[in-house]
């Protein structure tokens, strides 16, 4: 990459940050403002379902997840064309294999209750759909198990305690290819938030209130 295309790379990634820190420090007003009203709700209506409430909670939870993750992995990506050095860059490719592998495990864990809120919500079928394609695309692309998922594991989830073995893994790490990766997944990452966003403005109808809202 250039030194002009870097500089205005390093420019969009900053125009982002404000607003994904403004986003996570709003979701997490609306969540204050969804349990006070749980707790009201929980003691003055018995007809209240319980497993309701605690889906839309884990879908809150989610939320603020994915949004870290990009904060996160935005922040990953400046390091690294800001870099000097090689093992600055070593590093952050690292951690961005690491935060690559959670957000992938969240996501497939969260798939079911996506799908079902999906079902629900026909409008939102071909974003799913397209993440899903962008997601085995990814996979495949960048050879989730045997790259990401092995440096992961030798190098940043777990310290290889084989020197050879660690150092060796370490030069696995293709820059320019991994640097894409980030980028490929932060692309998959908006489009998860957005997915998961959505289905957050879907509220149980007994917490439909306006003033509940995240826009």
């Amino acid at each position: 990459m250039s030194t002009d295309d870097a500089a205005q790379t390093i420019g969009e990634i900053e125009s982002y940050l404000p607003y994904y820190t403004e986003s996570l420090n709003t979701l997490r007003s609306f969540i204050d403002k969804f349990h006070e009203i749980e707790k009201s709700f929980k003691a003055n209506d018995r007809d209240l379902k319980v497993e309701e409430l605690s889906d839309f909670r884990d879908k809150l939870n989610f939320l603020g997840f994915l949004t870290i993750s990009i904060l996160d992995l935005l922040v990953i990506s400046r390091n690294i064309l800001l870099a000097k050095y090689v093992w600055e860059r070593i590093h952050n490719f690292r951690l961005g294999y690491l935060l690559i592998y959670e957000s992938i495990n969240l996501y497939h864990e969260h798939v079911g209750s996506i799908k079902k809120a999906v079902v629900k919500h026909p409008e939102m079928t071909e974003l799913f759909k397209l993440l899903s394609s962008n997601l085995r695309d990814f996979k495949k692309h960048y050879e989730y198990e045997s790259t990401i998922n092995f440096i992961r594991n030798k190098t940043a989830a777990h310290i290889e305690r084989d020197f050879q073995t660690y150092y060796d893994t370490v030069n696995k790490i293709k820059e320019k290819k991994a640097f894409h990766a980030i980028v490929s997944f932060l692309e998959i990452l908006f489009k998860m938030q957005e997915l998961s966003k959505e289905l957050s403005q879907k509220l149980p109808q007994a917490l439909n209130r306006k003033d509940l809202s995240l826009k």
